[in-house]
């Protein structure tokens, strides 16, 4: 038996004046959409920089000042092209205090989502954890800890994790791999998409398997499912408003009440309607900017 959709009520999710079931047939209506134009090759492009600098902001470890202009001179011709200029300087994964480091980091970033989006466009293609150890390698090759030393990129954490207060469990290569087949399990009982794509997501989140960058990692996993189910375009999971990073860290917690025998779809229910609210947000600034082109 399938899932169903709720919906929050919560204001940091849903303005006073949006009716969530209207904005989910909006969503639902773009995918089914199917006359398309140029202009959507352009936003896409746009939309991959913009993801890029997004996620990279939400884990703060951009340095002082960065803005998102300085993020589209820097990555959109590699989207235009797929060219890089090499070698490129060792990074802090927490942060970089200089502009190289922040192109660095914004370049592996940017091969992995180009990795995500062909993975995507495969019909025949099936995520593991072998996989996944590949996605993390060229998101965070070339990255450091803090002092200096290489972060053990594309293998399986060996040490404890923690982020807001929430212990994780141990890392494995099992636990991996059912975490990414509990994904599986919600496309077979033919879930929503937004659904499955946030099962995606908070399951490999929650196994949280490297040491380093699995926010990252999962934002980029999301998408994958996003644009495997007819999503056009990278989506930073954003509310939208000024405190979108602790609204983003809120709905993860809200979803980690697992003994509590609360179902499912109600733990994931903040973080399927912020999934939602991300898609629906990057349509209207398409149709705005569309207009404006006069496409």
């Amino acid at each position: 038996m399938s899932l169903p959709i709720l919906f929050s009520r919560k204001e940091w999710i849903f303005d006073a004046d949006e009716e969530p079931n209207e904005i989910l047939h909006k969503v639902e209506e773009f995918i089914r959409r199917t006359e398309k134009d140029e202009y959507e090759q352009i936003f896409a492009d746009r939309s991959a920089v913009e993801f890029v600098y997004s996620s990279n902001q939400m884990e703060k470890t951009l340095p002082a000042g960065a803005s998102k202009h300085e993020t589209f001179a820097c990555l959109e011709s590699m989207f235009q092209t797929g060219e890089c200029i090499e070698p490129l300087p060792p990074w802090n994964a927490d942060g970089g205090k200089d502009r190289d480091e922040m192109r660095a980091q914004m370049v592996q970033h940017c091969k992995a989502l180009r990795l995500v989006s062909a993975w995507s466009r495969d019909p025949l293609h099936r995520l593991s954890a072998e996989r996944v150890c590949d996605l993390h390698r060229i998101l965070m090759q070339n990255s450091t800890d803090e002092k200096g030393s290489p972060l053990p990129v594309g293998q399986i954490r060996k040490c404890g994790a923690f982020t807001a207060g929430h212990i994780y469990p141990e890392a494995s290569m099992a636990g991996l791999d059912q975490a990414i087949e509990n994904y599986y399990v919600s496309l077979e009982r033919k879930d929503h998409f937004l659904i499955s794509a946030t099962v995606l997501f908070y399951e490999v989140i929650q196994a949280h398997p490297f040491q380093d960058g699995n926010g990252r990692l999962c934002r980029l996993l999301l998408n994958y499912a996003l644009e495997r189910a007819g999503f056009p375009w990278a989506v930073p999971l954003t509310s939208g408003h000024s405190k979108a990073r602790k609204h983003y860290i809120l709905a993860i917690r809200n979803a980690q009440n697992r003994d509590s025998g609360i179902p499912q779809n109600r733990l994931l229910i903040d973080l399927v309607c912020l999934v939602l609210k991300s898609c629906y947000y990057k349509i209207i600034n398409y149709e705005a900017n569309r207009a404006r082109m006069r496409f």
